[in-house]
Order: structure tokens, then sequence, then C-alpha cells
């Protein structure tokens, strides 16, 4: 499988920044992109669109939260990204990929 034929699904509450995303992966020549704007039945769309790589980006994740997109990262057998907010830096890493 060539990387630009990976299906992608970015999860981002921030509209433009979602865009600002898509644009880019589109730009870098994947054709498989899906932007899924809150996190609310994520597990339906993940089960459906079956992505090869997750894009998430929790902002200032509290706990219930991050609990949540663990048991997620448990039962979807993919890479996933997610990028957080720098300015709380003791609550959670910067970035963390699962594979």
């Amino acid at each position: 499988m060539n990387h630009l034929d990976l299906t992608i699904l970015a999860i981002d509450g921030n509209a433009v920044r979602a865009a600002i995303i898509e644009d880019g992966l589109r730009e870098a020549g994947h054709r498989h992109v899906t932007v899924a704007l809150e996190v609310q039945g994520i597990a339906r769309t993940i089960e459906t669109l079956a992505p090869d790589v997750i894009i998430i980006d929790i902002e200032n994740p509290n706990r219930d939260m991050m609990e949540h997109l663990f048991q997620l990262t448990r039962t979807v057998s993919r890479p996933i990204a997610m990028f957080v907010d720098r300015s709380d830096s003791v609550a959670c890493p910067h970035w963390v990929i699962r594979v």
C-alpha cells in the first residue's frame, strides 16, 4: 500500500484548524481524508470508516476526556496521534503516539 492511499481520520473540534489540517494532508497528496468536528459518536465513525491513521486534537484535555480516549485506543488497533495544548505541559505530554 502506498502511504498516499492511507485512510486518515482527523478529529478536531475547531473547524478552522480542522480545515487547515485537511488542506495540508490533501496538498501532501492524501486522497482519503475525513474530518470529524466532535468526539461524540466517534466510535461509530471509526468503525464505519476503518481509518488507517487517526489524528486527534484534544486541546485542553480533562480527566474524563483522557479516559474516554484511552478506552477508544484499547478498541482501535490503528496508529493514533494526539496533540494537546502546550500551555499545560504538566497535565499531559505534548504528543502521544500509539501504534
